[in-house]
């Protein structure tokens, strides 16, 4: 097993892919500081963060408008952050499909499973690697976010209790659904085992979303399925405070479900196919 994570480990620390993928991180990580649109919910303000309003009151009307583009203070950053890291996806999973599927191609595989190592084992070690990958990842994009905007804007208030224990909470259900991607990931690199799955995957992560948006035009009723679209789930997970509790118990053992159904299915998939 250790043998095949250092093996993984090799080939993402000597490939460029992975410091590209920093580089265009950290770039994002920026540009949402810098230049970041205000989300329409207050994710979390200290008595001493305030937000500009400009009212103008008329004889008809009362309009109130907020300021589109105001930079995160460090105290909303991670909340901020979180709620766009469905895109950070895309980024990740490339280098992620890349490397696992690196050993099908040069048949590397095939000697593996030659050398004694069972077919669950293989694979219960590719998964375990990517999901500790995605886990750090998502970390490291939460925490660069918030150390951006503090230096650029300033904190907005204090590290407290209260503070940590939204962005843990909203951080491991965000996590949560990145490992059942991240297992919905290995079923297609273990179903097509080649680096074709890299389209397959994003029109995974895609068009789903996008089917689910016209339909709700049509019925009100599609938009119950939507909790079903895990990508689409990142960002509503960000307003848990808010949500009603079946919502989030529903999130919770979809997400699970998508794991254990996504899992089960990759391993049945590699147990059956040929290795050439």
């Amino acid at each position: 097993m250790m043998n095949i994570i250092r093996g993984d480990i090799y080939r993402v620390s000597r490939g460029k892919s992975i410091y590209i993928t920093l580089a265009v991180l950290l770039a994002i990580i920026i540009l949402q500081v810098v230049a970041g649109a205000f989300m329409d919910t207050v994710f979390y303000f200290d008595e001493s963060v305030s937000t500009e309003i400009t009212i103008d009151t008329t004889e008809s009307s009362v309009e109130t408008e907020v300021d589109t583009f105001q930079r995160p203070f460090g105290i909303e950053a991670p909340f901020f952050a979180m709620t766009l890291s469905g895109g950070i996806l895309l980024i990740l999973f490339p280098i992620l499909i890349f490397v696992s599927t690196a050993d099908f191609s040069s048949g590397a595989v095939k000697n593996t499973l030659a050398g004694g190592m069972t077919r669950l084992k293989y694979y219960g070690t590719k998964l375990i690697f990517s999901c500790v990958i995605c886990a750090l990842m998502l970390l490291v994009y939460v925490l660069l976010s918030t150390l951006f905007a503090t230096v650029i804007t300033g904190f907005g208030g204090t590290v407290s209790l209260d503070f940590i224990s939204k962005v843990t909470q909203v951080f491991l259900f965000q996590l949560l659904i990145w490992l059942a991607v991240t297992c919905v990931m290995h079923f297609f690199i273990f179903l097509v085992r080649s680096k074709a799955v890299i389209g397959v995957f994003i029109a995974y992560l895609i068009i789903p979303s996008f089917i689910l948006f016209l339909l709700s035009f049509i019925n009100s009723w599609f938009e119950k399925l939507i909790v079903f679209d895990l990508p689409e789930n990142l960002a509503r997970v960000v307003e848990i405070a808010e949500m009603p509790s079946g919502d989030i118990t529903k999130i919770i053992l979809i997400s699970i479900g998508y794991i254990i159904i996504a899992t089960i299915g990759g391993y049945l998939v590699f147990r059956r196919a040929e290795i050439k």
